[in-house]
C-alpha cells in the first residue's frame, strides 16, 4: 500500500510541475524565482498581479532574463519608450545593435548619438557615441561609423569617401579611447594625418533632432512573444498552455525556431477603441500598458502595445483543435499608480 501511494505522488508530482517552455517535469526548488508577465524592466506593478509561480523554471527564467529581455529592454523601441517614461536602467547597455540614432540636421548631422536618460526638460538627454567621421564626397557631408562598423580604407575610397584631402573627424575621449579607436583605424589600413580633427564627448548642449533607425529582430521578436505567452498562461494555466498545438510558437520563444513573422505582426491597430478614433489627433488614452489574448475562430492571438505605443499581434496556432477553453481576457498596467486593473470588453453592437 505504501509503495503504490508513493508512485501516485511522484506521478502526480511530475505532471504538476512541468515548465510551459522547456516542458521538462522539475521539483518544486527549480521554481524559486517569480515570472513576470511583463518584464520588470518596463515598470514594477505595486500590487501581487500578473505574476507567474511554479510555471516557469529558474534556468528558463535565466536564459530569458539574460538573452533575450536584456535587449528587449535597452535595444528596442520599447527601450527608448521606456526612458521616456523615466524607467532608469540599473545599467546602459554597452553595445547596442538594434538601435542607431544619429543627429537630423544641423551642424552636428550625422553625428551618432546614444540615450541616456530623461531630462528635466521632458526630452532625452543624449551623448556622442565613440565613433569616426568620413566625408563622402557625393554628399558634401560627413558620415560617422562606430569602430565595428568602420570599412576599409579601400572600402571607403570605393564608396566615394575622400581620405586624402578631407581630415577625418574622430569622436572619442583622451586616453585609451583616442587610442584605440586610431589603432583600429590603422589596423584598417586608414592612415591618419598627424592632427586630425577631433571632439570630446562633451555632453551636447541644447535641444537637438534625433533620428533613430530600429531594427526588429528575432531576438526582439521573441521577447515580444514570451510576453504574450506569459500572459496566456496566467490566465488558461499551466495544463492548457502545455498542449502540444503550442510547441511551434513555444520553440520559437525558447530556441529561436521558426520564422518570427509566423507568429508576430507589427504596427497593429491601437487595442482600445477610444485609441482607435483618437489616433489621427496623436492623443490617447493611456501610456501604460497594455495586453489582450482571446479567439478569433480556430485562432488563439493576443495583442500587446508596451506604453501603449507600438501594438504587436501574437498568434498561438492558427487552427486549434481539441478540448476547447473560453478565453476572452485583457489587463491594463498603469504606469504612474503601478496598478493592474482588468479591461472590460464591449460587444461592438454597444459600441457607437
Amino acid at each position: 500500500m505504501y509503495q503504490k501511494w508513493s508512485i501516485i505522488i511522484v506521478i502526480l508530482k511530475g505532471l504538476g510541475m512541468q515548465c510551459i517552455y522547456c516542458k521538462k517535469d522539475k521539483s518544486l526548488s527549480s521554481y524559486q524565482r517569480r515570472e513576470h508577465v511583463i518584464p520588470q524592466g518596463f515598470g514594477k506593478v505595486a500590487t501581487d498581479n500578473l505574476i507567474l509561480r511554479n510555471i516557469v523554471c529558474d534556468d528558463c527564467n535565466k536564459y530569458f532574463g539574460e538573452k533575450i529581455e536584456l535587449f528587449l529592454c535597452k535595444d528596442s523601441f520599447e527601450g527608448l519608450e521606456r526612458l521616456r517614461h523615466d524607467i532608469k536602467p540599473k545599467a546602459p547597455l554597452k553595445k547596442r545593435r538594434r538601435i542607431k540614432s544619429k543627429v537630423y540636421s544641423g551642424q552636428l548631422k550625422g553625428l551618432i548619438v546614444r540615450e541616456k536618460r530623461l531630462a528635466e526638460s521632458g526630452r532625452i538627454d543624449v551623448e556622442k557615441s565613440l565613433q569616426a567621421g568620413f566625408y563622402n564626397t557625393q554628399s558634401g557631408e560627413y558620415d560617422y561609423f562606430e569602430p565595428n562598423d568602420i570599412p576599409s580604407a579601400e572600402e571607403l575610397s570605393h564608396k566615394g569617401y575622400n581620405l586624402k584631402t578631407k581630415e577625418i573627424a574622430i569622436i572619442a575621449e583622451d586616453g585609451e579611447e583616442y587610442d584605440f579607436i586610431i589603432q583600429h583605424m590603422h589596423s584598417l589600413g586608414i592612415t591618419l594625418k598627424s592632427k586630425e580633427r577631433t571632439a570630446k564627448h562633451d555632453k551636447i548642449t541644447g535641444n537637438i533632432e534625433v533620428e533613430a533607425d530600429i531594427t526588429i529582430d528575432k531576438i526582439i521578436m521573441r521577447g515580444l512573444c514570451k510576453i504574450a505567452f506569459n500572459y496566456f498562461a496566467f490566465i488558461a494555466g499551466r495544463s492548457f498552455a502545455l498542449n502540444q498545438i503550442f510547441d511551434p510558437i513555444r520553440h520559437f520563444i525558447l530556441f529561436g525556431e521558426g520564422n518570427g513573422d509566423d507568429f508576430l505582426g507589427i504596427n497593429l491597430p491601437p487595442i482600445l477603441y477610444d485609441d482607435q478614433k483618437l489616433e489621427k489627433f496623436g492623443a490617447k488614452v493611456t501610456e501604460g500598458h497594455l495586453i489582450t489574448i482571446g479567439w478569433n475562430g480556430n485562432k488563439l492571438v493576443s495583442k500587446l502595445s508596451l506604453f501603449n505605443s507600438l501594438t504587436y499581434g501574437v498568434e498561438f496556432c492558427n487552427n486549434f483543435s481539441g478540448v476547447w477553453l473560453p478565453i476572452n481576457s485583457g489587463h491594463h498596467f498603469d504606469l504612474k499608480t503601478k496598478e493592474v486593473t482588468e479591461l472590460l470588453f464591449l460587444s461592438k453592437h454597444m459600441l457607437p
